[in-house]
């Protein structure tokens, strides 16, 4: 049996494992390891002790990608490295990123990657230290204009070092690009660890002159750590009030009030609303589960939202039905994302081991030749997907004609529920003649409708309303009783006759 490759994250983790273990095997081998005094033990030990804390109880952070998370133990390992040395801050930092990792239950390629990319930012930062004036350690009478320098240069070296090894990791275990990942995390690492790695100065110049105020240090951080908490649980509930759980799209509360908002701008001139039902979706639920379907639209989510434009509203209404709105798009816009959809969808999702191929019914209606309003568009688009599910056909666009809810079909719906009670349906019959009997010897029945005010009607201009009311039933009732009674009255009269009668497919099914 062949063995299965390792992915590609997983390779770059244990890359960055091996460089970081060999760095850290030649730093400790060439390093004296020595606390040099009282004090340097109890800054050690406080700075420590800080790490393990920032480690294991990482400030929490909304980000527009996501939550995002602030692990402030980075300023006290920086600190360490600036008051007491490079082996203890790796000492205290490896240390702590080990139990973190044991107590979240990481794999051990995640644990190695950790223990590298830590190794090598505070290696990097050291290396600057030493080649911009050999700085290792507070100077006695505290930071000079110089050493400041110094210190942003080695911050900087930890900042670029760190961002890269972290970044890459990440996109490379999302699957996104990493250009965009990196501009994306360089501004919220500039926000943040920039200014935690800036910090530590200060925490050095406090254990050093008054290590009786570093408690109060730490008294703006449990602060911040609390109030994060409370911030993220604010935004995470404001997230889900307005995006689906499931596939993290918008859900139908947003699509309302962004689609309106976008209809209120008096600078759109046209935009097409698409609403995207997947085909065979009952049937995935009913033959492996509610849990499987369930997996295969976290996979439709973002196949969706890939196919349409970055300014396209994409949202999940319920179930497997979608809406897209389209600003400014024309026929061909919207079809060339109907296609990339459609492309999407064929390709095999695996669920469980089992590969699905979906596609969509689609409807299209257009603003403002078929509504002015987002209620309006939805309901448009929606008797055009029904006619596109009927027609087997990937993307039908809005036509009055095909509207039941018409105030004209909403009538003609009135006056067949009463003309069924009235007695206002009639059968035709037309005869089936053997020509070498020369006499009728069967007949078709077909339908016929004596409305007061329009006249007789014919099955096309009322067959289509009974099946959308739920008329359809009465109404096939109502034929079957018609043509038995009138295959009775000929079987008296002595006429053998047969009957053949047209159901409606909704009444077979």
């Amino acid at each position: 049996m062949k063995p299965r490759a390792l992915e590609p994250v997983r390779l770059y983790c244990i890359a960055v494992t091996l460089v970081g273990v060999a760095l850290l095997a030649t730093i400790v081998a060439i390093t004296r390891f020595d606390l040099d005094g009282q004090a340097r033990t109890i800054e050690f030990l406080a700075l420590a002790g800080s790490v393990m804390i920032g480690e294991l109880f990482p400030i929490e952070a909304p980000r527009r990608s996501g939550d995002g998370e602030i692990t402030v133990s980075v300023m006290f390992s920086f600190a360490l490295l600036l008051g007491v040395g490079l082996v203890p801050a790796l000492v205290a930092q490896l240390a702590a990123s080990i139990v973190q990792d044991a107590i979240a239950r990481k794999p051990w390629w995640q644990m190695g990657f950790n223990i590298g990319q830590y190794t090598l930012s505070l290696s990097a930062a050291a290396l600057v230290l030493k080649l911009l004036g050999g700085y290792a350690g507070i100077r006695i009478g505290g930071f000079h204009a110089f050493d400041l320098l110094v210190v942003v240069g080695g911050a900087v070296g930890y900042f670029i070092v760190n961002l890269l090894l972290v970044t890459r990791a990440t996109t490379l275990y999302m699957g996104t690009p990493f250009s965009h990942a990196l501009r994306s995390d360089l501004m919220f690492g500039l926000s943040v660890s920039a200014v935690l790695l800036c910090l530590a100065p200060v925490v050095v110049t406090v254990l050093e002159f008054s290590p009786i105020l570093y408690p109060l240090l730490l008294v703006p951080l449990v602060g911040v750590y609390f109030s994060g908490r409370q911030t993220v649980r604010t935004v995470t509930a404001e997230h889900l009030a307005r995006h689906d759980s499931l596939t993290e799209l918008p859900n139908r509360r947003w699509f309302l009030e962004a689609v309106s908002q976008a209809l209120s701008n008096q600078s759109l001139g046209a935009g097409g609303l698409l609403l995207v039902d997947l085909n065979g979706f009952k049937e995935v639920n009913d033959t492996l589960g509610h849990h499987h379907g369930d997996l295969v639209l976290q996979e439709v989510g973002p196949r969706l939202r890939a196919a349409f434009r970055s300014e396209d509203l994409v949202a999940r209404l319920g179930g497997d039905e979608f809406a897209v709105f389209m600003p400014g798009a024309d026929g061909d816009a919207a079809q060339t994302a109907v296609q990339r959809l459609q492309d999407a969808l064929h390709t095999p999702i695996e669920v469980d081991g089992i590969s699905l191929e979906l596609d969509a019914s689609i409807g299209l209606a257009w603003y403002p030749d078929h509504g002015h309003d987002v209620d309006t568009l939805l309901q448009r688009a929606d008797v055009a997907m029904y006619r596109a599910k009927a027609g087997h056909q990937p993307l039908v666009t809005y036509r009055s004609e095909d509207d039941f809810h018409s105030p004209e079909r909403l009538v003609l719906a009135t006056d067949l529920r009463r003309a069924l009670g009235e007695g206002q349906l009639v059968l035709h019959y037309q005869p089936q003649v053997e020509l070498g009997l020369g006499r009728p010897v069967a007949a078709e029945g077909l339908v016929r409708w004596h409305h007061p005010q329009r006249g007789l009607l014919s099955p096309l201009e009322f067959i289509d309303v009974a099946e959308r009311t739920g008329l359809i039933k009465d109404l096939t009732y109502r034929v079957l009783d018609l043509g038995l009674g009138d295959l009775r009255a000929w079987s008296e009269e002595g006429r053998k006759l047969s009957l053949s009668l047209n159901v409606s497919v909704r009444s077979l099914l």
